[in-house]
C-alpha cells in the first residue's frame, strides 16, 4: 500500500471513530512507554487511531480490573501489542501487555 493510500485510510478511520477522547495521562504513559519523540498531538492522534483499528478484549482477572480502575468499568482493547484502557469514553492510558493476560471477545481478535 502506497504511503498516501494509507494515511488516506488513516484519515477515514479518524473521521468515522465514534466520540472518544484521550486523557493527558494515556498520552504521557505512551511517550514514556514507548520512548517516541513525537508530537504530543501526533501520539493524540496515533492513540485515537489505534483505537479506531483496535480488537477489543477482556482481562482475564476482572476483579483487579475493576481495582485499577477505580471501580468503573473499563473495556480494553488490543492493537499491535498495545491495551488501551478505556473507562467512560476515554482512552485513560494504555501499556505494553502480555497478551496472555487477556482474551479475545470474539473469534477473530489477538
Amino acid at each position: 500500500m502506497y504511503e498516501s493510500d494509507r494515511h488516506q485510510k488513516n484519515m477515514e478511520i479518524l473521521e468515522n471513530l465514534p466520540d472518544i477522547e484521550v486523557t493527558e495521562h494515556a498520552v504521557d504513559q505512551f511517550i514514556t512507554r514507548s520512548g517516541t519523540k513525537q508530537s504530543r498531538e501526533k501520539i493524540y492522534r496515533k492513540l485515537k487511531l489505534m483505537y479506531g483499528k483496535a480488537n477489543e478484549v477482556r482481562k482475564k482477572d476482572a476483579t483487579m480490573s475493576l481495582l485499577n480502575n477505580n471501580i468503573k468499568p473499563a473495556r480494553y482493547f488490543e492493537r499491535m501489542g498495545w491495551i488501551l484502557v478505556v473507562v467512560d469514553e476515554k482512552i485513560t492510558t494504555c501499556y505494553k501487555a502480555k497478551l496472555a493476560n487477556f482474551e479475545p471477545t470474539s473469534p477473530q481478535s489477538l
